[in-house]
Parts: structure tokens; sequence; C-alpha cells
């Protein structure tokens, strides 16, 4: 549901497990709708290995936040680690393996087309496909500090939470949602 994905002001967070095959590729896209719209997630976007995130508040051209990078370079391939990015208040936070890596101020709303799917494993753009795995994709309507990061890192999420919008695990080879909410 589109529902899952409005979070205006509030508080979120996103969550999941990836894996990077080919640390030189460019565009690598982990998540987002289409260009201009909602939230994207790159790998590499400038040929730097860093992470890249993009927030917008309208749907037309242009992101209200553009290009937050995270810090860390020292990706090994096919290694495991987590990614989440959390609204928290006005701040945007980008944490790997539960240690931040990247913060800004952003008091815009999301902006949430009704009619565009949530693409996993591809950011805005449809050439920018993942080169790797991406597992336990987790999306709450409320923000997750550090701790709260590495607790799902460590037992995984409480499907019985209110706020876990959406979890797909991917574990039986589909993107059914294991949250209370089914979407």
């Amino acid at each position: 549901s589109s529902d899952l994905l409005e979070f205006g002001t509030d508080d979120f967070a996103i969550g999941f497990w990836m894996t990077l095959d080919d640390l030189s590729r460019r565009y690598d896209g982990l998540f987002g709708r289409n260009d201009y719209q909602w939230i994207a997630l790159d790998y590499n976007h400038d040929n730097d290995r860093k992470l890249d995130l993009w927030i917008d508040s309208t749907g037309s051209s242009g992101w209200e936040l553009n290009n937050l990078k995270g810090s860390k370079t020292n990706w090994v391939a096919g290694e495991r680690y987590y990614v989440s990015v959390v609204r928290d208040g006005n701040t945007i936070n980008m944490y790997v393996d539960g240690q931040l890596e990247a913060s800004a101020g952003y008091t815009a709303a999301v902006y949430n087309p009704s009619s565009v799917p949530l693409y996993i494993g591809r950011d805005q753009l449809f050439n920018r496909r993942h080169d790797g795995q991406i597992d336990d994709f987790v999306i709450y309507k409320r923000s997750l500090d550090a701790a709260g990061i590495q607790q799902i890192m460590s037992d995984g999420p409480d499907t019985s939470d209110a706020f876990l919008a959406a979890y797909y695990s991917f574990d039986d080879g589909t993107a059914a949602d294991s949250s209370v909410w089914s979407n």
C-alpha cells in the first residue's frame, strides 16, 4: 500500500541487509521510487564508493535533500552490511552496521506519489539496479537510534510492532510483507 510510504514530516526508519558484488559499479541502486519522488539510495553514485541519499518533498524537478553522503568507503565485496536511513525530528541520519555515517537537517515533508511502487534493488531510475543481495527490508513509522538498529541487526524485527509498516524478508523468494499490516 502506498500509505505505508506516507511519512510527511513524521519520523521513519528504513533498514536492510545488503552485499555489494562489484565495488567499482557506479549508480548501484538500493531503493527508490521514480525520479524526484520520495527517497532514493545509491552506492557509488559519484564514483567514490560511498552511499548517496536523496529525499524529495514536491514531486517536481529537484531533490530537497540532495546527495547526503555516507563516510564509509572501505566496503568488502560479498560482505553483509546493515544500512539504515532514519528521520528523527528534523534530522536525517544514515547508518551502516548501527554506526552513524552521515547526518543532515531536513524540515520538509517526504513526497509520496500514490501510484508509484517502491523499488527494492534499484533506485529511482530503471537502469540503476543493485549488483548484490538485499535482505530483511524494513520500514518503520518511527525513528530508531543506534541501539534500536543494533537490536534489529541482532534479533530481526519484531513483526508484532505496530510501527513496523512493512517487513520484506524475501525468505520465501517473494516480496511478501510479514508485518502486521501485510502490505
